[in-house]
């Protein structure tokens, strides 16, 4: 194993998949590429929404999510971290377009999220489980 695409979000259970995929990547000598998906709904993308000039909310969501994620790369032994990475994006399609990208090894990603929408729809993590081309560890 040569590659995690290791998947954060603001859970509870966050913490938790980080300690599992750093775990793993020391006993495989992998490499850890942390991994954030943010989607801004279509229609605010449109619209000047709270007086933001268009773009910017994109912006925001993005820098917003980075930041949680070098807070989450503290964490992380230099020697492990390939890289931080946030994209814009439906999250289950962008976790699996991201680790084709990395060509990864392996998905590591929390169990399911709180949201409403995820009761309703399914949560990103079965959704992955089933689009994935590579494997995908869930941490439940």
């Amino acid at each position: 194993m040569k590659k995690i695409l290791v998947c954060l979000d603001t859970s509870p259970r966050a913490p938790r998949v980080l300690a599992t995929a750093i775990d793993l990547a020391r006993s495989t000598s992998a490499r850890l590429t942390l991994f954030r998906s943010v989607s801004v709904p279509p229609e605010l993308v449109e619209k000047d929404v709270f007086g933001l000039a268009p773009g910017a909310l994109r912006e925001r969501m993005l820098a917003s999510a980075k930041e949680g994620l070098m807070r989450y790369r503290a964490d992380v032994p230099t020697e492990l971290l390939e890289a931080v990475e946030v994209k814009i994006g439906s999250p289950w399609e962008a976790i699996c377009v991201e680790a084709k990208k990395i060509d990864a090894d392996l998905i590591i990603l929390g169990s399911h999220g709180y949201g409403v929408l995820d009761r309703i729809l399914g949560t990103t993590a079965a959704r992955v489980v089933n689009h994935a081309e590579c494997s995908v560890m869930v941490v439940r």
